[in-house]
């Protein structure tokens, strides 16, 4: 289940007995928390707050099966979910008992809603997870792709009162890394500094908030990836224009063309989600022509060109050409 799902659900009163909470965006957690305590716990249910790192599953379980003595409703949201997985499969579980576990999903406490919230973007801890709490309501938290996270800060400040351009919340959610939570915290920043503004464009996010540069190159990659030489171009623009020189670019367009390389080959060696998904997306001959292509760039740019910027713009748009 995505969020916008369970937000749908949750305004309609209709909510699980337990959740499982997957995947890092720290946003869509806030959205999740606070969709919970306006629509089930209202002003009479309380929230309670347990670590499965400090606390046994069975204690805290017990917390949602008995309310307490004002408490007409009651939600126990379980940080640190990945505590009851046993290290290795098959081993015990330590102190986090699978018996509770099943006990409790077998017999939830109808008055209650268990959350447990696991951070960690991991596929195949998502899944042992989702079988040892066998039942429960997956919620993905995934970080979405940058024009749907765009999408949510144009809501946000319409909310305010205020007309944030799609192409200027974009800009935004490149500079601050792809983390809409950080996004969100920056655009509330800038409806504060343009107080009295009716709109906010790309002038205003260039002069306030300094891009990050390697999730442009994640979305330079993804735009080469998808073989849109508009977008590639929009990313490469977003680089030169923060003072990266070329030679130092076309090194992080190396870079990350040779971490694809090794993810496509099946590298056990740790590389973000973003890498793995791109290179599911290219043939493996594309990639090593790629290479082939960054090493001629190399060459131009080591002559002295008349034209740095020229030389990576048609890099990039031969990688991102069809």
């Amino acid at each position: 289940m995505k969020l916008d799902a369970f937000l749908r659900d949750a305004s309609k009163g209709k909510f699980a007995p337990v959740y499982l909470l997957t995947g890092s965006e720290v946003f869509f957690r806030d959205k999740f928390r606070e969709a919970l305590q306006r629509f089930f716990l209202g002003d009479s249910g309380e929230l309670v707050d347990h670590d499965l790192g400090e606390i046994a599953v069975r204690d805290a379980l017990d917390d949602a099966a008995t309310l307490g003595l004002f408490a007409t409703k009651r939600a126990v949201w379980l940080r640190n979910a990945d505590a009851i997985l046993p290290r290795r499969e098959g081993a015990a579980s330590g102190r986090h008992s699978p018996e509770a576990i099943a006990g409790y999903m077998a017999r939830p406490n109808d008055r209650s809603v268990v959350v447990f919230e696991s951070r960690v973007d991991d596929k195949d801890k998502a899944t042992r997870l989702e079988k040892l709490l066998a039942g429960c309501t997956v919620v993905e938290l995934e970080r979405p792709p940058a024009a749907e996270s765009a999408k949510y800060l144009v809501e946000d400040a319409r909310r305010d009162g205020v007309t944030f351009e799609q192409r200027a919340a974009l800009e935004l959610i490149e500079s601050t890394g792809g983390d809409l939570a950080r996004a969100r915290m920056e655009l509330q920043k800038l409806m504060t500094y343009a107080a009295g503004k009716k709109s906010l464009g790309l002038e205003e996010v260039r002069a306030l908030v300094p891009a990050e540069p390697v999730y442009i190159i994640w979305e330079l990659g993804d735009s080469i990836g998808r073989r849109d030489p508009a977008g590639a171009l929009e990313r490469l623009e977003a680089l030169m224009r923060e003072g990266h020189s070329a030679i130092p670019t076309l090194g992080l367009i190396a870079g990350h063309v040779r971490r694809m390389i090794k993810a496509k080959a099946g590298s056990q060696q740790w590389m973000p989600p973003e890498i793995k998904k791109q290179a599911e997306k290219v043939p493996m001959k594309d990639l090593l022509k790629a290479l082939e292509r960054l090493h001629q760039a190399d060459i131009e740019l080591r002559s002295s060109p008349p034209d740095d910027r020229l030389v990576l713009e048609r890099l990039v748009l031969d990688l991102a050409r069809r």
